[in-house]
Parts: C-alpha cells; sequence; structure tokens
C-alpha cells in the first residue's frame, strides 16, 4: 500500500514553488541555537531504532525506555487527546501518566490483513479506531475500510479505498478512491488515485477534490496522474492532501481545503514525499522537505507561511508541541534512525538541534 511508502520514503532537492508564498526574511532571520537552555522544558515519546518506547526531555538527561513494541512497519500514533497509542497491528497502549504505560483493555481486533492506517487512525474523539484491510486478488487501492468501536468492538463498513485519514468530526474518514485503471497498467504498478472523498458512517459520500482539480491546484500538467494522501486536522473541519506524482520529474504539492472541499491554501513545488501535520488547535500546519536544501514550512492560517532551513537529510512526520509554539522534526531516511532532532520556534525565529532515542510520536508535556 502507497501509505507505507509515503511513512518510511523521502525525496531529494528542495524549490520554493508560485504556491508557496515563502517568507524568506523569516529563514533570514532564524537562529541555529546551539544552546539546549533555548529549547522548552518538554516531555518527548520516541519510538527507538530498535522499536523501544522512550522517553525523553528536550533540554537534558538520559531516556528512559518504557516498552518493547517488536518490530514495527511504522510508528505508533497517538489519539487526539494524547490518551492512547494505535500500533500498526492493532495494540492499543493507554498512557496513564507522563512515564507509564499500560496496554489497554479495549475491543480493538485485527486480522492478519488489517492494520491501523499510518496517519490519525482515531475517529469521533477516540471512540473508534480507523482499521484498513489488505485487498488480495484486487487492485492495490482497493483495501477495505472499517471503524471499530474502542470499547465494543462493534464494525462499520466504509467502503474500499486507498490512503485513509480517520474524520475527528464523526465517525468516518477522508480516503483517496482509485483512478481508472488503464489497460497499459501492469499488475505490479502503483495505480494512481482519482480523487478525495468524506466518508462519514450514516451519511453518503461525499467528493471534496478530483485529481484535475488537485493537479490545477499545485499547478501540474493536465492528466498528471497522482497518490493523494488526505491529513484530517484534529477538528475535522480541515483536510490538507499530499499530491505526489507516480512519475519523476514532477514534483509534490499539498492542498488545504475545508471538510466541503473549498480550497483555503496550496504549496507547490515540493520534492519528496510530504507527511503534513497539524498542530493540537487545527490552527497551523507543518511539513519538513528533503535533500541537499531541505525546508521546514510552517503556516498559521494567514497569507505567510515562514520557512525554516534544515540540514541536509531526508525528513518525515514533525511533532508539534500543544499549544502549538515549537515543531519537532527528526532526521530520517536510510542514513538517518530519527535521533537528530531540529526543535524550531512557530514563528522560525529560533531553531535548537539537539538528539533523541529515535522518532517523535507525541510530545507529551511541558509547552
Amino acid at each position: 500500500m502507497t501509505t507505507v511508502a509515503l511513512a518510511v520514503l523521502a525525496g531529494a532537492g528542495y524549490l520554493v514553488g508560485p504556491g508557496h508564498h515563502a517568507s524568506s526574511a523569516a529563514a533570514r532571520r532564524s537562529v541555529a541555537a546551539r544552546d539546549l537552555s533555548a529549547a522548552p522544558a518538554a516531555k518527548i515519546l520516541s519510538l527507538t531504532p530498535k522499536d523501544y518506547l522512550a522517553l525523553s526531555n528536550l533540554r537534558e538527561g538520559r531516556p528512559t525506555m518504557l516498552k518493547a513494541l517488536g518490530e514495527m512497519t511504522y510508528a505508533p500514533i497517538p489519539s487526539i487527546d494524547g490518551r492512547y497509542l494505535l500500533t500498526p497491528y492493532g495494540q492499543l497502549i493507554s498512557l496513564t501518566g507522563p512515564a507509564s504505560l499500560t496496554v489497554a483493555h479495549s475491543k480493538v481486533t485485527f486480522n492478519g490483513y488489517q492494520e491501523s492506517v499510518p496517519y490519525a487512525p482515531f475517529a469521533d474523539r477516540d471512540l473508534y479506531a480507523v482499521v484498513l484491510g489488505s485487498s488480495s486478488g484486487f487492485g492495490s487501492t482497493e483495501n477495505p475500510i472499517e471503524l471499530q468501536a474502542v470499547t465494543t468492538g462493534r464494525t462499520v463498513n466504509l467502503g474500499t479505498g486507498d490512503n485513509v485519514t480517520g474524520d475527528p468530526a464523526r465517525p468516518g474518514v477522508f480516503t483517496s478512491v482509485a483512478a481508472k485503471i488503464q489497460p497499459t497498467a501492469s499488475a505490479s504498478q502503483v495505480f494512481p488515485d482519482g480523487r478525495v472523498e468524506l466518508r462519514d458512517a450514516g451519511r453518503g459520500r461525499v467528493t471534496l477534490a478530483t485529481i484535475a482539480q488537485l493537479d490545477r491546484d499545485v499547478h501540474l500538467p493536465a492528466g498528471s496522474q497522482a497518490a493523494l494522501f488526505p491529513f484530517a486536522s484534529p477538528a475535522g473541519d480541515k483536510v490538507a492532501v499530499a499530491v505526489q506524482p507516480t512519475s519523476a520529474p514532477s514534483r509534490a504539492g499539498v492542498v488545504v481545503m475545508t471538510r466541503t472541499g473549498h480550497v483555503i491554501r496550496t504549496f507547490t513545488g515540493l520534492p519528496g514525499l510530504i507527511v503534513p501535520v497539524w498542530s493540537q488547535s487545527s490552527k497551523a500546519i507543518a511539513f519538513a522537505t528533503s535533500g541537499p536544501r531541505p525546508g521546514l514550512y510552517i503556516w498559521g492560517g494567514g497569507r505567510r507561511t515562514e520557512t525554516v532551513p534544515l540540514p541536509a537529510g531526508q525528513y518525515g512526520s514533525c511533532v508539534w508541541s500543544p499549544d502549538g509554539a515549537w515543531v519537532l522534526c527528526p532526521a530520517q531516511g536510510p542514513s538517518a534512525s530519527g535521533r537528530t532532532w531540529i526543535l524550531s520556534s512557530a514563528d522560525g525565529s529560533t531553531t535548537v538541534h539537539t538528539a533523541g532515542p529515535g522518532v517523535p510520536i507525541a510530545w507529551l508535556g511541558g509547552n
């Protein structure tokens, strides 16, 4: 499935495209603060390269190893309120304290062909977990989508799709749907997506955007094929769609829209695979690009986008502080383990280069 590929791959190069409205002044005034006193006092939950959950302080101290999880295809995903972690294989972990984890007694069950969605697996404020099945004998994008009630195990079927994110506003999902397979397509080909839909339990499907509309939004040539990755805001009122062309040399883009499909922001010319991350307030979004000249993009909902230069390398998903004042990004990819951390203030004025035990999952304490 292309969802797993997005979690582990990254691209190369860096270009500010015409859709960015990026703030070069913010990038110029950004100061690389090597003094860790510039970092907030905060506890970060991360996944180590050996698949342990670890707790560390941004400023000082050795990390505390909390729990061995076994081999993970991607990192566990926290719930919106920070009460749970859901692993790719359906293990529900309860965060009972700042340094205490227990396996929660839930009714979420997975079979051998199912896993939790890699991004925003919780829907309807943690009452449901989003489960993505693996289709056998169908196209790689025809994966069964289900909601499973955390406390009762009740299952709601929401059809099939490709890349999925939970809908925090209602029991449901935002999902991309496969485009029509061309006659020349081979069984091993990555099938492109044709549209993005909102599917809420008990309601009809709503098409938010087609690939033709998204191609225009991110300035791709007409007819470009792409995989579409939706990322819902914590409030469920907006969704960011990463548009990833399936062929080079086209670059990726991000389209931010309301749950009715109204476009409110676009970003274009982005190299590699992009993972937009929403602040807890749903007012801001951040994502990192990769390559020789990578950058961290931070948009707070207005006309301006802050851009922060990052050290050369590959970057995946970042983590927001609960108050939306800081963004933490790990260096990832084939040559990195997530131990190099870059912390930036939301206004791009201060950056702190530090290290951690692995890929950050959640910002648990402090600012």
